[in-house]
């Protein structure tokens, strides 16, 4: 795994950079932060996304 792969996304649940670019490629269809959500659990730690949303956002617009 990249060095960039290896950047923390979501602190609260230690979901990495490289986690959510599998769910992305994986998955069938449109992906949206909530499906990024579910899949991978980032979003869902104990600040409810309010660090991590907008780097899952900059993933999904760059994916």
């Amino acid at each position: 795994m990249s060095k960039e792969n290896e950047e923390m996304i979501c602190r609260c649940k230690g979901i990495t950079k490289g986690e959510i670019l599998k769910s992305v490629s994986e998955y069938q269809g449109e992906i949206t932060i909530e499906e990024v959500k579910k899949i991978t659990g980032a979003g869902s730690g104990k600040c409810k996304g309010g660090y991590c949303n907008s780097k899952i956002v900059e993933i999904l617009n760059k994916n």
